[in-house]
């Protein structure tokens, strides 16, 4: 019975720490051969040039955090008119999020996401296309040409911070929180229950033995 005992004791330590001690498989960013510029202007949703007014990190409806960029437009080329814009990019790295610096002045090559990582109907970009700063994107100008100006004027900033002020979104937001809080706190008492039940089962074959 002992013997029975200590095999189960080291099967399940040994099950526990190949679950919970397997390495987590990181998602690699991975870009095709970057297009030419008339080829980038043709598959883009929307291509303008702006300065970076406001960044915020956001969480989708699955726990996706990003990154929403708001610019003030100052060129179109295609596919906007109005003089702000807001678009979403991952945080970087492994989601090849584009690291925007509020500030500074951007050529933007935008598309509509086909994930679910935004939300829908965003306009959204990333490293593995032609948005550079207006510094690095003279080239592009040159071809691009001088653009037109934005006709609607309108304020996203404001907009958005009335709608983050609502109870509505503030309790939405709390929920994603508690959400991405949970499976956390059970991985982590995952093995210290497996090695309480393996104690217990242990002591009861013990005591029934004696």
């Amino acid at each position: 019975m002992k013997k029975m005992s200590l095999f189960l004791l080291m099967f399940v330590l040994f099950s526990s720490l190949f679950i919970y001690g397997s390495p987590i498989p990181v998602q690699a960013c991975s870009c095709a051969k970057l297009p030419g510029v008339e080829e980038e202007l043709e598959q883009s949703k929307a291509v303008f040039s702006g300065e970076v007014i406001n960044i915020k990190e956001k969480v989708n409806t699955s726990g996706y955090r990003y990154k929403s960029v708001l610019l003030q437009v100052h060129h179109i080329w295609k596919g906007v008119k109005e003089s702000q814009v807001i678009i979403s990019t991952g945080l970087g790295g492994g989601d090849c999020g584009f690291d925007f610096a509020k500030g500074q002045e951007y050529l933007v090559y935008a598309f509509t996401s086909d994930t679910d990582m935004y939300d829908s109907d965003t306009l959204s970009t990333n490293i593995c296309n032609r948005t550079n700063t207006i510094h690095a994107g003279q080239k592009d100008l040159e071809i691009l040409g001088e653009g037109e100006n934005p006709t609607d004027k309108i304020s996203l900033i404001e907009k958005e911070n009335e709608r983050e002020s609502t109870p509505k979104d503030l309790d939405h937001t709390e929920d994603q929180k508690e959400g991405k809080s949970i499976p956390l706190i059970i991985w982590m008492l995952g093995p210290v229950g497996l090695l309480f039940l393996v104690a217990l089962i242990a002591f009861l074959f013990q005591k029934r033995e004696n």
